[in-house]
């Protein structure tokens, strides 16, 4: 799996200025340098085996000037901020909707049932004010997006020649645990159809070299937002319960959004990936079978939807994405010792690295 990395120099960009400069639909910088490369398409840097996260960028913040204040116009924001294939993109907020702080970090969201990755702008019109989302910085409504007109102020606030700070808004991601997870992975259990090691934090995992029936999955990977969704390892039991399993699920009643729940807690102690907050379940079916590895396997299938209510829009820094992986043995077997693999870490920006793993089943 390769990683990507964006390295942030210390040092403000100079690619647009407050006044009528041009903006790109990708920028990157270059590590240790001043310069911003513009291009039409996004463009990551070289890939490398082990990546330390990147420390937020800043520097000392330049406030408002009293120039820059012009209550006759509407104030529109344009900023740098990174995007999952780790190229800088430039984003959009109006004035009201962004928050400064002395050190030089900045909080921008737009409340909204419609995340607008790039974020919207309202642009004042005679009938009214219009709502232009960034995807259409570059069509009929362009001059807002580009410079500043008679109706809209446009300040940059970390790249140009009047950049208010050098601070780049990445989520605030915990470095990696690799002594942790070398300690924890070392010794697992040797038990048969049974989740080995659970993991829920910041970073997403792929494991190499791990003996037929060890499966290192992912919660929640069958979830969409919108649609019909499984959940193809919600427990595992030993084949002999199965009757009895099949039982308690009937008992439990099938299409009760409780019933899941019920089962898990008093029948297995399994984990449960719980869905995300946004989704609304329904339709649930549980059911239960025997794998070709010799483990029962529950799975649960679902309708899902978003959920009305929970609308929040676009924010820059993002939240820091929080993944959930087991790993499991769906077989009735025990590998032999020891197990030698590969364990790759890798955040929602694609840094990352990798660990040679020693694992001892007891």
């Amino acid at each position: 799996m390769a990683t990507m990395l964006i390295a942030c120099g210390d040092d403000n960009g100079s690619s647009a200025t407050d006044e009528g400069a041009g903006s790109s639909s990708s920028v990157i910088l270059s590590e240790g340098s001043a310069e911003v490369e513009e291009s039409s398409s996004s463009v990551v840097l070289s890939s490398a085996s082990n990546l330390e996260p990147v420390a937020n960028s800043s520097s000392s913040f330049v406030w408002l000037r009293e120039d820059m204040v012009d209550s006759s116009r509407l104030t529109i924001y344009r900023f740098l901020y990174p995007r999952a294939d780790m190229s800088l993109d430039t984003g959009y907020f109006n004035g009201d909707e962004c928050r400064f702080e002395a050190e030089g970090k900045f909080l921008c969201e737009q409340r909204s049932c419609i995340a607008y990755d790039g974020g919207e702008i309202r642009i004042p019109q005679s009938y009214g004010i219009l709502g232009v989302s960034a995807r259409d910085k570059d069509g009929a409504y362009s001059e807002y997006f580009h410079a500043s007109t008679n109706i809209t102020r446009l300040v940059d606030i970390n790249f140009g020649d009047s950049a208010l700070t050098t601070f780049i808004p990445f989520a605030d991601i915990p470095e990696f645990d690799r002594d942790g997870f070398l300690e924890q992975l070392s010794v697992l259990p040797a038990e048969p159809c049974s989740t080995l090691f659970h993991f829920e934090g910041n970073y997403q995992l792929q494991a190499d070299g791990l003996p037929e029936g060890i499966v290192l999955y992912r919660d929640g990977q069958g979830i969409k937002g919108r649609g019909d969704s499984r959940e193809y390892y919600s427990a595992l039991f030993p084949k002999e319960e199965l009757d009895a399993v099949k039982a308690h699920i009937y008992e439990a009643g099938q299409g009760e959004k409780s019933s899941y729940n019920k089962l898990m807690v008093e029948y297995y102690s399994e984990l449960k990936y719980a869905p995300d907050r946004g989704l609304d379940i329904s339709n649930q079916t549980i059911t239960a079978e025997i794998n070709d590895f010799g483990c029962g396997v529950v799975s649960t299938s679902y309708v899902t939807d978003m959920m009305a209510g929970l609308c929040e829009g676009w924010k820059i820094p993002e939240d820091a994405k929080v993944f959930s992986y087991r790993l499991i043995n769906i077989s009735d077997k025990v590998p032999e010792n020891p197990v030698q693999w590969k364990l790759t870490y890798m955040d929602q920006y694609g840094r990352g690295g990798a660990l040679d793993i020693v694992t001892q089943f007891e």
